[in-house]
């Protein structure tokens, strides 16, 4: 009776540490002359409460004292990193997608400028853990900061979470992606030629391929707003026209060009209702019949009244 007790009080501790072990996230963050925001960004991740984190850095070719600060957090233990040339956001994030830990569970991009709540990653894979081995992916709302951290109005929109909506606009954030490792595992299958943005790519080829999309309205992360991002929350409504318009003019046609590079890379993994979707999307670009076709669909419709105006214009001036 009493080996029988041992046996069982045995099994129990082991029942307890186990639940008690915590999910390992690698967060990917590319660096570029990041002194001044980087560290408060860097004690928020390292902060993160109901995982564990570890870092990974990729300096973009900084020239302002990054890289000896970046040494010294190294020294201390609290990041890898290397220097890398001048790629620009969304190839420095997929280099260090691909140079990632393989044995961590999932994946989180961090911008070097932000400030992450204490349960930003947390809230992530307790979603994400829903799904087990299939590809999943989460993203949130996010809340835009001025440098003093003051909140200012944020964006609110409800995604339909649609392969379709995916295709016509830009909704996930990359400052807010957690994706498991099958999904990252799934996105290096395929380098695109054309890559305007990261977390425009790795969006898209997750609503594609059908993994499972978490979006949490809560935002848990404060985006901070200043003259040096890449593109802000802040951004009017009428430079937001203005920017698009230029696009448009440049002839960029990002979301037809993206939409190619799904069809080149994973046509064959796609569930068979969105590969009539993309096949659609793309025969329009050349059919005036298809074009009618893709406009009166109801899959191509956001939760966004200004994106499924930006989409009608497009689509009607051949510039999608």
């Amino acid at each position: 009776m009493e080996w029988l007790f041992a046996n069982r009080f045995a099994d129990l501790q082991t029942e307890i540490f186990m639940s008690q072990q915590m999910h390992r996230v690698e967060v990917l963050m590319s660096t570029y002359n990041a002194m001044k925001f980087g560290a408060a960004q860097l004690s928020s991740i390292l902060a993160q409460a109901g995982v564990e984190v570890q870092l990974r850095v990729r300096d973009d070719g900084s020239s302002d004292g990054t890289q000896r600060w970046l040494d010294a957090e190294a020294a201390k233990g609290h990041l890898v990193w290397w220097e890398g040339e001048n790629l620009k956001p969304a190839r420095s994030f997929m280099e260090l997608l691909e140079k990632a830990d393989e044995e961590v569970e999932f994946y989180a991009f961090a911008d070097q400028d932000d400030i992450w709540l204490s349960d930003k990653l947390n809230a992530a894979v307790a979603r994400l853990e829903k799904s087990g081995d299939a590809p999943s992916l989460y993203f949130s709302r996010t809340q835009p900061v001025n440098e003093q951290k003051e909140p200012l109005p944020a964006l609110t929109f409800s995604p339909r979470l649609t392969f379709g909506e995916a295709l016509m606009c830009h909704l996930a954030t990359g400052h807010t992606m957690v994706m498991n490792a099958a999904l990252r595992r799934l996105i290096l299958q395929y380098r695109p030629d054309f890559l305007p943005m990261h977390d425009m790519w790795i969006y898209l080829v997750a609503q594609a391929v059908g993994a499972k999309v978490y979006y949490d309205a809560t935002s848990h992360v404060h985006y901070r707003q200043h003259a040096d991002n890449v593109l802000g929350a802040r951004e009017s409504s009428f430079a937001r026209w203005r920017r698009r318009w230029a696009e448009w003019r440049e002839g960029r046609q990002e979301f037809s060009r993206l939409a190619d590079e799904v069809r080149k890379g994973y046509f064959e993994r796609m569930p068979e209702n969105n590969r009539r979707l993309l096949t659609l999307f793309l025969e329009a670009k050349h059919s005036c019949l298809a074009r009618l076709r893709l406009l009166c669909s109801p899959a191509f419709h956001s939760g966004n009244r200004g994106r499924n105006l930006r989409f009608l214009l497009t689509v009607l001036s051949n510039t999608y």
